[in-house]
């Protein structure tokens, strides 16, 4: 099945479907051999265990995503989108805390703070516009609630 079909599935919500099929992808296509394949399956992994709640796995996927950052010559799109993603497991993470300790430690900000700003640097990629406008918002919000400044 095409990865595209692929991600739209996990769009949808339909992980099992998805998994099936990626797995079945794999299989069928070396994607070690690209990587802007081997970049956009290890995405669709990530998102996979992003809506399973797998924060884990799904932190592993996006930062190896990361560390393939120059290799990726076609799908660059993958690399801003998946900090932002890893941004979005931190504010996961953040809203767990334990209620006793409902205070954001200043690491925390500090890494929204960093992750906010490598994204802000890049430009050019795919998709670029509705990642600066869901940033903002992120901005906003971290702003508003903890006086953070960008």
């Amino acid at each position: 099945m095409e990865l595209n079909k692929i991600y739209n599935l996990i769009k949808c919500r339909k992980l099992k479907k998805a998994k099936k099929f990626l797995k079945d992808a794999e299989k069928e296509h070396d994607t070690t051999a690209d990587p802007n394949n081997l970049a956009y399956v290890k995405y669709l992994w990530a998102k996979i265990a992003f809506y399973n709640d797998d924060r884990e796995e799904a932190r592993r996927y996006y930062e190896e995503i990361e560390d393939m950052q120059k290799e990726i010559k076609l799908e660059k799109y993958l690399v801003p989108y998946s900090k932002y993603r890893l941004l979005l497991l931190r504010i996961k993470d953040m809203e767990s805390y334990d209620d006793d300790s409902h205070r954001v430690a200043q690491e925390d900000l500090d890494y929204i703070v960093k992750i906010v700003k490598e994204i802000n640097k890049m430009s050019g990629y795919d998709f670029e516009k509705p990642l600066v406008r869901k940033i903002e918002r992120v901005k906003d919000y971290f702003k508003e609630a903890y006086g953070v400044k960008f």
